[in-house]
């Protein structure tokens, strides 16, 4: 049984006033909402959640260019950076710029197997691999014959030998060297630069590391780049890191800081500016995480969570805007609380979306050093920005709808219809 109001008129009016109120500041979290599921769903379709900044460029190493800036997203990130190029033969080159795939290399090899110098190689005596004791220049011609042949056995036994004759040093300092200096660098890497021929007027000088000079036979740079095409297979093979290295101290070649102006070489450099923007692969395998270095496992799992929250967050939120809807269709109490959940849901799955995303471009910053370079700072975009504005949205209009569910029946109610909807309700036959 209902109970039937009794209140007078001028009490009425207040409480209409009341609800006229509630249904304005309801009314206002519904708009809220809308265009709050606008702003998600730009927010989700954008790169611009966090940028990342290299102000005028930092050197990354590994990829010898100049980071400048990249910006993310939940689905793609874009990378922008300097890349120098040689274009003068002055400039020292690490032996690794001329490395080749592994079908190259079988032309490569095809190229100097009928050479008289290989040839001669190939004829060298050499004693018992467990009476040599040093490492001679007969040793060095076998092994690389060995090595050109591909006779694993020989081969493996020779390289344990000449590693024998090696002991691996900790690196305790870095010292950065500008290649477009050729003559000090000769100096600081004395006896590791050669030069080579590669064509009839042109000389280029090569820095090969000291392991590897110590597995190659005197005269190997007179045959131009034949023999330098091999280097780095040859290197791979023998186990020899690449870095250059002498005693404790490890050189990297840094090309000079890129100019204002690009347009003219510098130093023997030509300076060219790059972007890429790609999608995330959010189910990659571990061969396609081990070959970008912008990524790792967890750097994919965060990813993933970012990707299902901002999806499930969109779904709810659809939902929120119809339950929001109804409620002023039916005015019964339990469906603001129904709407104001649902609101709760979608203000924390934005939430969770955002401290994702948050949490990947921290990993980043400790873990992945291409990704995010040493003395890079990131700043939010406009989609994080949007990302935090919708939960806030959410959640207060979360706390609006529960604060405005109380059931008002009787005299309580500003009027009788009101009264009736917040009624119990017997379900039976």
């Amino acid at each position: 049984m209902s109970d039937t109001s009794t209140i007078d008129e001028p009490e009425r009016k207040v409480k209409l006033e009341s609800f006229y109120f509630q249904r304005k500041i309801l009314f206002g979290c519904t708009i809220g909402l809308f265009v709050g599921l606008i702003l998600w769903i730009v927010a989700i379709s954008t790169n611009r959640w966090f940028i990342v900044s290299g102000g005028d460029g930092i050197f990354v190493e590994s990829h010898r260019r100049y980071f400048k800036s990249s910006h993310t997203g939940i689905w793609r990130h874009c990378r922008y950076w300097i890349q120098p190029q040689i274009v003068s033969s002055s400039v020292v080159r690490n032996f690794t710029t001329f490395s080749t795939s592994y079908d190259g290399l079988k032309d490569a090899k095809a190229a100097i197997e009928n050479e008289e110098f290989f040839k001669t190689l190939q004829n060298v005596d050499l004693p018992d691999i467990a009476n040599i004791t040093e490492n001679s220049e007969e040793f060095r011609k076998h092994l690389f014959a060995e090595w050109f042949d591909k006779d694993k056995s020989d081969f493996a036994e020779m390289k344990s030998k000449f590693q024998s004759f090696h002991k691996k040093q900790k690196v305790m300092n870095v010292i950065y060297l500008n290649p477009g200096a050729h003559e000090i660098v000769k100096k600081r890497l004395e006896g590791l630069v050669f030069p080579l021929q590669f064509n009839k007027t042109d000389t280029m000088y090569v820095v090969i590391p000291e392991m590897l000079k110590d597995a190659l036979f005197e005269g190997w740079n007179d045959h131009g780049m034949k023999m330098l095409k091999l280097l780095y297979h040859y290197a791979n093979s023998l186990e020899i890191n690449p870095t250059i290295q002498i005693g404790d101290n490890r050189f990297v070649f840094q090309p000079p800081f890129p100019p204002k102006s690009l347009k003219k070489p510098v130093n023997g450099f030509l300076y060219h500016k790059n972007q890429k923007c790609t999608y995330y692969n959010l189910f990659a395998d571990e061969a396609e995480i081990a070959a970008d270095p912008a990524v790792d496992e967890d750097m994919l799992d965060l990813s993933r969570t970012a990707a299902t929250f901002s999806i499930i967050a969109l779904f709810i939120m659809v939902l929120g805007v119809f339950f929001t809807v109804y409620t002023f269709l039916n005015p019964r109490y339990m469906f603001k609380r129904l709407a104001g959940g649902v609101h709760f849901i979608s203000g924390i799955c934005c939430v969770s979306v955002c401290r994702a995303l948050h949490a990947s471009v921290q990993h980043a910053e400790e873990h992945l050093k291409f990704a995010f370079p040493g003395d890079a700072t990131y700043t939010t975009g406009y989609g994080f920005f949007f990302g935090c504005l919708v939960a806030a949205i959410n959640l207060i209009s979360c706390i609006t709808f529960f604060w405005y569910s109380k059931k008002k029946k009787g005299d309580k109610a500003a009027t009788e219809e009101l009264g009736m909807a917040d009624e119990n309700i017997q379900i039976g036959r």
